[in-house]
């Protein structure tokens, strides 16, 4: 990847390192030298997260329910039990460690191209909540991709 950043002369020259090391779930996002700027601040912080952990995930708990499809939540169990070393109970509810203790979120299945794909909605855990970004993310519009 290296080599085809350098060679297509593309801007952002720390993508490969950012990549190699791996991007953070909480704190500050990377820089990149490519994207518009645009400050989106974090609205708890990472200490706040951790601190109220143990109680949002029992209330997790609760309200994890069934995808409503029961191969997709067996694809989810066993991506999720076998794969990864995350542990899941009966209602599809995923266990996640972070930095500084112990934040759950939930497991969501999405079926792609025949095969499960598990994710996690960090967002209801609010593990996105902890993330100051910097630049924005943009999509090409059609006309943008043809030219």
């Amino acid at each position: 990847m290296r080599h085809l950043i350098k060679q297509e002369g593309y801007d952002d020259h720390t993508l490969a390192d950012d990549i190699e090391r791996g991007f953070s779930l909480v704190g500050d996002s990377t820089l990149s030298s490519v994207l518009p700027p645009k400050l989106v601040p974090a609205t708890i912080s990472e200490e706040d997260l951790h601190r109220h952990s143990d109680k949002a995930s029992k209330a997790l708990r609760y309200v994890t329910r069934s995808s409503g499809d029961d191969e997709l939540d067996w694809g989810l169990w066993t991506k999720n039990s076998i794969g990864g070393g995350q542990r899941m109970d009966a209602r599809s509810f995923t266990i996640g460690r972070f930095t500084h203790g112990r934040c759950s979120s939930r497991g969501v299945p999405l079926s792609q191209s025949g095969k499960v794909r598990p994710t996690d909605d960090l967002s209801q855990s609010q593990v996105n909540s902890t993330v100051n970004t910097y630049k924005q993310a943009t999509v090409d519009d059609p006309d943008g991709i043809c030219s």
